[in-house]
């Protein structure tokens, strides 16, 4: 059991976020305190995992995870276009003005999914947790990272859900090149509709 390992990525995966929420470190200062977490999160990573095949990057399975990747990600940009409706929302303005619509998307999603499922899932996994218990601690910590922008309780609930569905995925067919690219489109288009994440301005800086 790797107890150590836990209590190491818990703390690394709240006490920031945790901090940022309650305005100890200012919220302009987000970004820098992602690169740190980010950091420490790479470290364990290298501490935990003896190759790049058990942190899920791998090509032995591309073919009978792809379907179910393609299958979800369509899923998920429906559910995105219908909500969208329901919001109103248009979408932004010329998005590829923004750094984070030219390549921040796909940046962003990568972090996240190396942290939270390529990382924190067989950390947890390792401490012989039930299935279900992982994927409800990894979501739940997924949601909370976003519990720091604006409309909080829409992006804990939708973020929540997302996170239930990628956890479940990248369990039964875990491959973080597969999960990455679906997670980067879902980014860019709930994020052009601005339904999670930071609020788009003019100066739009990256998750």
């Amino acid at each position: 059991m790797e107890y150590k390992h836990l209590l190491t990525a818990l703390s690394i995966f709240t006490l920031p976020i945790l901090l940022l929420w309650l305005r100890v470190i200012p919220y302009n200062l987000r970004k820098y305190v992602h690169y740190l977490s980010f950091g420490a999160i790479s470290l364990l990573a290298l501490d935990f995992f003896p190759n790049l095949y058990s942190l899920g990057l791998r090509t032995d399975n591309l073919a009978a995870s792809l379907i179910p990747y393609i299958k979800v990600t369509l899923i998920l940009l429906i559910l995105i276009i219908f909500l969208s409706r329901i919001y109103r929302t248009t979408g932004v303005k010329n998005p590829f003005k923004y750094m984070h619509f030219r390549y921040g998307f796909f940046l962003v999603s990568a972090a996240q999914e190396l942290a939270y499922r390529g990382i924190l899932i067989p950390i947890l996994l390792s401490t012989d947790m039930s299935f279900i218990n992982v994927i409800i601690i990894d979501s739940v910590l997924f949601s909370f990272l976003h519990i720091i922008y604006p409309h909080p309780l829409r992006n804990i609930i939708y973020s929540f859900l997302a996170g239930i569905i990628y956890a479940t995925l990248y369990i039964f067919y875990p491959n973080l090149i597969l999960i990455i690219i679906s997670h980067s489109i879902v980014n860019f288009t709930a994020l052009y509709f601005q339904l999670i994440g930071p609020k788009i301005t003019t100066k739009l800086s990256s998750q």
